[in-house]
């Protein structure tokens, strides 16, 4: 029993040793496994901003004003957006995909065709 326990007791100061030694390569795997965390993280990043459009639906509720007054609260709420870097969309979405009521065409240079103004929904790209 006495030489099982020695020989357990060499081995635990073997491990200790060994872990004495080995700190310096232990932080530098610590830090080289931080280091490579942090550039898959900044690589995920890299790819959301280069994903396709998303799309978020700006509220507007419009009470009973003439459809110019409506096109000119648009052109504002566009203007608006542009000035913070959010493009407008320009391409129509399926409403049933986003559960939204309705589905408004606006572009930069024609933000406002009466046919399709928005009574309570715009949408509007994320990305720039």
């Amino acid at each position: 029993m006495k030489p099982f326990a020695h020989k357990a007791w060499d081995r635990s100061l073997t491990v200790c040793h060994l872990i004495r030694a080995d700190r310096f390569m232990m932080d530098t795997l610590i830090n080289n496994m931080l280091a490579l965390l942090m550039a898959m993280v900044s690589s995920i990043r890299a790819q959301l901003r280069q994903a396709p459009a998303r799309y978020i639906a700006i509220h507007k509720r419009v009470t009973r004003p003439a459809r110019i007054m409506r096109a000119a609260a648009i052109q504002a709420a566009t203007r608006r957006l542009m000035a913070q870097g959010i493009r407008v969309a320009d391409t129509p979405l399926p409403a049933q995909r986003y559960g939204l009521p309705l589905v408004v065409r606006l572009s930069p240079t024609q933000p406002c065709h009466h046919a399709s103004l928005p009574h309570k929904f715009s949408m509007f790209s994320l990305n720039q």
